[in-house]
């Protein structure tokens, strides 16, 4: 299998996570609880810290910032010791990085 091929499978699987890092400043819609992209408003849930380091290419994390920025994303690095982490997520944005991924 390819390196590409693995690394988007892995971001597929990713995706189911919840994003735990704080918002960008930039990003004040999300603070209020809205996608920016979607205008969705971002749902909460409890997931646990995927315990892998994952290399972004930078052509993703471009679109990823652009297209679905709000996956959810949680990486037991951020989360030392922690089981659970509750997590904001954008439905549209998994959708969208779903669709991606698949595509590409």
């Amino acid at each position: 299998m390819s390196e590409r091929f693995l690394m988007l499978v892995l971001l597929s699987l990713m995706s189911v996570c919840g994003q735990s890092s704080p918002p960008d400043e930039r990003d004040s819609e999300s603070r209020r609880g809205i996608c920016e992209v979607h205008g969705t408003a971002l749902l909460q849930e409890t997931v646990a810290p995927v315990d892998m380091t994952v290399e972004f290419e930078i052509e993703y994390h471009r679109i990823m910032q652009s297209q679905f920025p709000n996956l959810g994303l949680a990486f037991a690095i951020d989360h030392p010791g922690e089981d659970s982490v509750v997590v904001e997520y954008c439905p549209e944005c998994r959708e969208a990085n779903r669709l991606w991924v698949e595509e590409y």
